[in-house]
C-alpha cells in the first residue's frame, strides 16, 4: 500500500492529474482496502465492476472519491440499470459494435429505457467519461472472444 502511494504521489507530482484504476482484472472493494485512495490529491480513482450491489451504493462511493461504472453482464437487472442512469450513475456495456464505427445511442438508450438525458459516449477511446456528470452509458465494443458472443449471450448487447 505504501508503494502504490508512493507511486501515485510521483505520478501527481509528474503529471498534476492523473486517473489511476486500481482494480484491473478483479472487483476488489479499494474503498474498504485502503479508503485514502479517494481522496488523494490530483488522483482520479476509477473502475468497472459487475458487482449487483454497485447501483444501490455508487453515489455513496462517488462521495468517497471512487468512480464506478456499472458493467452490464448477463445478470444485470433492468430496472436498476434504468434507475442508476436516470439518478446519475455510469454503465459499461460491451456491444456488437465495431470499434471505431460511430455508437448508436438511440438503441443504447432504447436498450436501457432511458430517455436522451443519458449520454450515451464510445468508451473505447477514453476513461475519463466515468469523471463526467450526469448519466451515462459508455459503449464497449466487442472485441476479441467477445465477438463470438454477438447474438449468442445477453453480455454482449446487439446494436
Amino acid at each position: 500500500m505504501e508503494r502504490i502511494g508512493w507511486e501515485l504521489g510521483r505520478a501527481v507530482r509528474k503529471h498534476g492529474r492523473i486517473l489511476f484504476r486500481p482494480d484491473v482484472n478483479s472487483d476488489l472493494t479499494w474503498h474498504r482496502w485502503l479508503p485514502e485512495l479517494g481522496s488523494l490529491p490530483g488522483v482520479m480513482v476509477y473502475g468497472y465492476s459487475k458487482n449487483p450491489a454497485l447501483p444501490h451504493r455508487y453515489h455513496a462511493l462517488r462521495d468517497l472519491g471512487f468512480n464506478y461504472a456499472y458493467s452490464h453482464n448477463e445478470e444485470s437487472v433492468d430496472h436498476h440499470e434504468q434507475r442508476l442512469l436516470l439518478n446519475g450513475g455510469k454503465i459499461a456495456v460491451v456491444t456488437s459494435r465495431k470499434k471505431g464505427d460511430p455508437v448508436n445511442a438511440d438503441a443504447l438508450r432504447a436498450f436501457f429505457g432511458v430517455d436522451d438525458s443519458v449520454a450515451v459516449v464510445d468508451a473505447d477511446t477514453t476513461d475519463e467519461w466515468m469523471l463526467s456528470d450526469g448519466g451515462v452509458i459508455g459503449d464497449l465494443s466487442a472485441k476479441g472472444k467477445a465477438r463470438q458472443l454477438i447474438g449468442v449471450s445477453k453480455f454482449v448487447v446487439v446494436v
